[in-house]
């Protein structure tokens, strides 16, 4: 279960940053209880600004293309 999370965590950080064209970077790190000690399954993902493009190259956007499809 823990790891079906993990992926779909993953999907959707893939599937929502496929309009611009690169695969981004993502360290993931889940969590099963909140603050309060009480059963919470949540995941924290960090994600890179830009990723892998074509031909596996480092594609970064430049700020005025991210801001203006915000």
């Amino acid at each position: 279960m823990y790891g079906l999370i993990m992926k779909v965590a993953w999907l959707t950080i893939k599937e929502t940053t496929r309009k611009y064209g690169a695969y981004p970077g993502m360290t993931g790190v889940l969590h099963t209880f909140g603050s309060d000690m009480k059963y919470h399954i949540h995941v924290h993902c960090l994600v890179t600004f830009g990723g892998l493009g074509e031909k596996w190259r480092l594609d970064v956007p430049s700020s005025q293309e991210i801001i203006g499809k915000l």
